[in-house]
């Protein structure tokens, strides 16, 4: 998946003013590309040990490029976790490529700040053109596109998307009703989540100060066949205990692919669940990672209902090779999102105002970044096929770590392997094992996996993803994984018993 398009920034930057130091920064790029594997993923200095080497007050001179570069090499980088290296698995990886890269220098060099469509014709309307096309690639219901009273929007994360859908929410769910009525209301109010559910949902709340968040527990293989899916039949028995209490149930997110496990929760069947209450529960699913795969139809199924959603939300800077940051929101209706988020004073009032998007209307902040312009340039020269490839890839990947890993006996799977991620643990010696395992491996500075714990289980996740991985890095991360707890076991006398115990049980 490595794409030439480094030599052709440099080429563009060599033309520009200050085109040497643009120059370096893009030859500096293509090195980094090369040699990222050779960095230590983890960064192994100490906290405060970066601000110790730089002065404490800025410089009163100009510093030359060629200064400013060096201190980059010797001292920034020693200092960074290196998320592009291909031996990188803990979180899912950003996956931004070379055409992004040069957007969003680009974007930079414009100083657009894209908040009204008089502000920045381009962007606004470059938004709406590759919000649908996203619309179409993943299969979503035309009543998602720019045409239709709903539509998409670009924020900066899953948490900006799933603020702003908690907002939409709440504003629809008090439509009508003001002063001490609204407020009496307001503090019924209910969110449904899974005890998966990533930790966005719970700080919407904490921000919005929404007071009741019901967290429903998940039971392995009860509703994803062995992923942690969320039940809709206790959702529904939570809905109506709340009820029963006075609550008012308004918000459920549902998730495609959750952080821990990659579980899927049954969408389909948890709107119906949210349709059959007697005031409308606005459906927000989350589909920062997983929702990307539906650019394949052969994942579109996991979308079915995607009708039923009120607002959706996909990264495409964790699997579709933007870089970060550039999370897609959709809504069904835009009308409760921009009523409640609406400000016009006199200084952005203009002609054009009823005739185009005021995307400063579906965010919380007014200043908004010329991100379309990375997504454009990505979409355009990967095309769907090359989305779709990346995708695969990554996808087999996880399964080729899957069947490596399982070779070694003393290995076994958490969760069958999904998308781009692999959950595993010892067999043997429970959470102090595994952690000592994620520590040998992690200080090794030769990979970075990271853990979780579902249903009291501790286990460590390797997530896959990356534009730089393939078949050799995955053989040499399960075998770094496989040396690393051998030498482990080897240094502890109580482990040595219990492998031997695994072992002749299994005999």
């Amino acid at each position: 998946m490595r794409d030439s398009s480094v030599s052709t920034a440099a080429a563009f930057c060599s033309g520009l003013a200050g085109g040497a130091a643009l120059l370096a920064a893009f030859q500096h790029l293509a090195r980094r590309r090369a040699l990222d594997s050779s960095y230590p993923v983890r960064s192994k200095v100490k906290p405060g040990e970066l601000r110790a080497q730089l002065p404490a007050d800025c410089p009163e001179d100009p510093q030359s490029y060629a200064d400013i570069f060096r201190d980059v090499e010797q001292l920034i980088f020693p200092a960074l976790t290196h998320w592009a290296s291909p031996n990188f698995h803990a979180y899912f990886k950003i996956c931004g490529s070379d055409p992004s890269v040069l957007a969003d220098y680009l974007c930079s060099s414009l100083d657009v700040v894209g908040f009204s469509w008089v502000a920045a014709p381009a962007a606004t309307e470059l938004e709406q053109v590759v919000c649908d096309w996203m619309t179409k690639l993943l299969g979503l219901p035309e009543c998602f596109l720019t045409s239709s009273p709903g539509g998409g929007v670009i924020q900066g994360s899953a948490s900006e998307s799933a603020l702003c859908a908690l907002i939409a929410a709440r504003n629809a769910a008090l439509e009508g009703l003001e002063g001490a009525a609204r407020e009496e209301k307001a503090a019924k109010l209910v969110v449904y989540v899974s005890d998966q559910t990533h930790a966005i949902a719970e700080k919407g709340c904490m921000v919005l100060d929404i007071p009741h968040l019901r967290v429903v527990p998940v039971i392995r293989g009860k509703a994803d066949t062995d992923n942690y899916g969320l039940a809709p039949d206790d959702v529904a028995r939570a809905m109506e205990e709340d009820r029963a209490q006075g609550l008012v149930p308004f918000c459920l997110m549902p998730t495609l692919g959750t952080t821990s496990t990659t579980a899927i929760d049954p969408l389909r069947e948890l709107i119906a669940v949210a349709r059959n209450q007697p005031e409308h529960v606005w459906v927000h699913l989350d589909g920062a990672y997983g929702g990307a795969a539906a650019v394949c139809p052969e994942y579109q199924h996991w979308l079915d209902g995607a009708e039923g959603c009120d607002s959706i939300c996909v990264n495409t800077h964790k699997w579709l090779l933007v870089s970060f940051d550039a999370s897609l929101l959709w809504v069904k209706d835009r009308r409760p999102l921009v009523q409640a988020l609406a400000l016009d004073p006199e200084y952005l009032k203009n002609d054009f105002m009823q005739l185009a998007p005021n995307y400063k209307d579906w965010q919380v902040p007014l200043g908004r970044r010329f991100r379309a312009l990375k997504l454009w340039f990505t979409f355009r020269r990967f095309g769907a096929s090359g989305l779709r490839k990346h995708i695969r890839q990554s996808v087999a990947l996880a399964q080729q770590a899957e069947e490596l890993l399982t070779k070694d006996s003393r290995f076994k799977l958490f969760v069958k392997a999904r998308m781009g991620l692999v959950c595993f643990y010892v067999a043997f010696g429970g959470r102090e094992l595994n952690e000592a395992l994620l520590r040998r491996v992690n200080e090794s500075g030769k990979a970075f996996l990271i853990h979780s714990v579902v249903d009291g289980v501790h286990f460590l996740r390797l997530a896959v993803g990356g534009l730089e991985v393939d078949g050799w890095h995955i053989e040499n991360v399960v075998g770094l994984l496989s040396n690393a707890l051998t030498e482990v076991i080897d240094e502890n006398p109580k482990w040595q018993e219990l492998q031997r115990e695994s072992f002749a049980s299994a005999a």
